[in-house]
């Protein structure tokens, strides 16, 4: 074989070596790609099974988990109800996602949404399940206060009853009590009133010069000259005892002239009141004494019988009568 052919068939070789090369190389990249699509492909389709898996486990473990919370207290169990409505929208959306297989991250992303989602239903839960506990215990609290503030009014007013009752006894006694003092007070008054006796009135003309004339027609008399004597009294205390002495008229009048020293007394044996001429004060040791005043009131004196009584203590202590002509 000459020198040219040598040199052609050579050539030749190298040729069909490099184009071999070539399309094992190219065969070995499209082998390659091919190999490395297939993974892809299985790796996407292990993921969507294990994004359905987890769906499905986080899903149920979710209901489960607000189904246990369920108990006597309706709004909680309308809550949860609510809830499991809310979270089967959810589930619905992530499986519309993984069916498609366009885009698995937002899947993922929506199912960690889901997760958060159920773990924040059931911390409310749980928080309105401790607030409903913390208002039960609060309510029983208040219903034995209540009870107990129901059990002390009672009682109170038991008392109060039992006081009521007792203060009108006490009233009762009392105003029996005060009746008896009164009643003795009275005796005791009565015990000590200081009888009079020896009541003497005279008539009495008393002249320019100041010179005294006793005198028994009326028209001659300007003057009452009036003595009496106090009876001795164990029971009376000593001191200054007051005389009402009143003077009664023919026409049956009482004389009282307030600018002559007279005024009203009350009678203590029926209550009336009653006016007086005179007052006489005596100093009084429990023993007969005897005391005398003269009352002239500048008027005209009528003839007739007139009527004396002296009173003390408001009772009436002694009587007399005496005659002006």
């Amino acid at each position: 074989m000459s020198e040219a052919k040598k040199q052609n068939f050579s050539t030749l070789l190298w040729i069909l070596l490099v184009a071999s090369l070539a399309a094992n190389t190219y065969l070995l990249i499209d082998h390659s790609q091919k190999n490395k699509k297939i993974e892809q492909q299985v790796a996407s389709l292990t993921e969507t099974e294990q994004l359905k898996s987890e769906l499905e486990k986080q899903y149920y473990e979710a209901l489960s988990d607000l189904e246990e919370m369920r108990g006597n207290n309706s709004e909680l169990n309308q809550m949860i109800e609510s809830q499991k409505e809310e979270l089967k929208v959810q589930k619905d959306k992530i499986a519309g996602l993984i069916k498609n297989g366009s885009d698995l991250k937002s899947a993922r992303a929506e199912l960690s949404k889901l997760r958060e989602q159920a773990e924040q239903y059931i911390a409310q839960i749980e928080q309105l399940t401790a607030d409903n506990a913390t208002l039960t215990a609060q309510n029983e609290n208040l219903s034995r206060e209540n009870s107990d503030l129901s059990t002390a009014y009672e009682n109170e007013r038991l008392n109060n009853d039992e006081l009521q009752t007792a203060k009108a006894a006490l009233m009762s006694e009392k105003e029996t009590l005060s009746k008896e003092n009164a009643d003795l007070s009275s005796k005791v008054n009565v015990a000590s009133v200081i009888d009079v006796d020896k009541i003497m009135v005279k008539g009495i003309m008393v002249k320019e010069s100041g010179k005294q004339r006793e005198k028994a027609r009326a028209n001659k008399v300007n003057q009452l000259s009036i003595c009496f004597t106090a009876e001795e009294n164990k029971v009376s205390e000593p001191g200054i005892e007051q005389f009402f002495i009143r003077i009664i008229n023919p026409t049956g009048e009482t004389m009282a002239f307030e600018n002559f020293g007279s005024g009203i007394m009350v009678n203590q044996a029926n209550g009336d009141q009653v006016p007086y001429t005179h007052i006489k004060g005596l100093q009084y040791n429990n023993e007969e004494a005897n005391a005398c005043l003269d009352w002239a009131p500048n008027i005209d004196f009528q003839p007739g019988d007139y009527k004396i009584e002296i009173f003390n203590k408001g009772f009436l202590a002694g009587s007399a009568e005496f005659t002006l002509k």
